[in-house]
């Protein structure tokens, strides 16, 4: 499972603006959302020597406007709920067996330096090989 394929399939399950790996920095000469979330992909566990499977975690932090709290922990919340439990699925070339929460809801993570409310989610993939 790549970065782009997981933001990709993410896009399609709750349309929203997502990065990879971070936000871009601030420029006003560029326009990024407040509202915006980014994933990573993480180790996890390692590979099953037997089976081949392998089980990556990954993270969506979700970050919104200076006073927009509200719609933030709502938008955090659609997508913790579209993306748990969902199985048998495939991620860009990955059979994915399932996707757990890491944890029973979004997590509040503060405010950055711009005063932007920001969530973070973890969640573990299951992947068949092949």
């Amino acid at each position: 499972m790549r970065i782009r394929e997981l933001i990709e399939w993410l896009n399609d399950l709750v349309p929203f603006t997502y990065f990879a790996n971070e936000f871009p920095p601030d420029d006003p000469n560029v326009n990024v959302p407040d509202e915006a979330a980014y994933v990573t992909i993480q180790p996890g566990m390692g590979v099953d020597p037997e089976t081949g499977v392998s089980r990556p975690n990954f993270q969506i932090v979700v970050r919104g406007s200076r006073h927009g709290m509200e719609a933030l922990e709502t938008k955090a919340n659609e997508i913790f709920d579209a993306v748990t439990n969902q199985s048998e699925i495939t991620i860009g070339t990955s059979r994915v067996v399932h996707i757990f929460a890491i944890g029973s809801a979004p997590q509040y993570m503060g405010r950055d330096a711009n005063d932007r409310p920001h969530y973070a989610m973890n969640f573990r993939a299951t992947i068949r090989p092949g």
